[in-house]
């Protein structure tokens, strides 16, 4: 939960970090991926289509998609 004295210990793309990655995700950080992963499958959290679902839901998918289809070209490049 301290920062490493080992400079830039982690680094994820051009990100760095002073400390594990995984102790600066959030609980909703870790339900909004879990959200992704059910809209993939073609579930989503209300009833209905689109326009029935939230627009903070809406924005998180539109966030996630980004960075994997970014990570994706990445990877291909």
């Amino acid at each position: 939960e301290k920062d490493s004295p080992i400079k830039d210990i982690w680094q994820i793309d051009n990100w760095k970090f002073q400390r594990c990655p995984l102790k600066i995700v959030t609980i909703q950080s870790l339900r909004y991926i879990e959200a992704y992963n059910f809209y993939e499958k073609g579930y989503l959290p209300n009833a209905g289509g689109w326009l029935n679902q939230s627009a903070k839901f809406l924005e998180v998918i539109k966030i996630i998609s980004n960075r994997i289809n970014q990570d994706g070209k990445d990877e291909k490049a």
